[in-house]
């Protein structure tokens, strides 16, 4: 079992045992990418990770994102655009059956606005 879940991208599915509570592996679809690519997100433009936890503190990190209440402090997202924080939102829901394929996450709002605009 790894001790530090570092950097904290993993889908709340993914820890299900993390905490020595249970042994049990949930299964779990390619959704658990789909948080991941969220959480990504969330630091690229919140220039922190999505939970904040102290370091060596698995077992907080691991209870904040089973609960996966993301915050968005207006220090780092006062200026964000709206649609993004509502992407990240979605991506990382809790429930897997909640998050958008990856498929449908290219179609909403924060990453369909520009994509006129992106090489291919």
């Amino acid at each position: 079992m790894r001790k530090e879940i570092d950097p904290p991208v993993q889908a709340p599915e993914l820890l299900q045992g993390a905490d020595g509570k249970s042994t049990r592996v949930r299964p779990y679809s390619c959704k658990v990418d789909v948080w991941s690519a969220g959480a990504i997100v969330y630091c690229l433009l919140g220039r922190r990770p999505p939970f904040a936890y102290a370091s060596g503190n698995t077992a907080v990190l691991i209870e904040k994102i089973r609960e996966g209440a993301v915050k968005f402090p207006a220090k780092e997202w006062k200026e964000r655009n709206p649609s993004a924080r509502e992407l990240i939102e979605t991506m990382m829901s809790v429930h897997p059956d909640d998050r958008p394929a990856m498929k449908e996450a290219r179609q909403l709002d924060w990453i369909y606005q520009d994509s006129d605009n992106i090489p291919t």
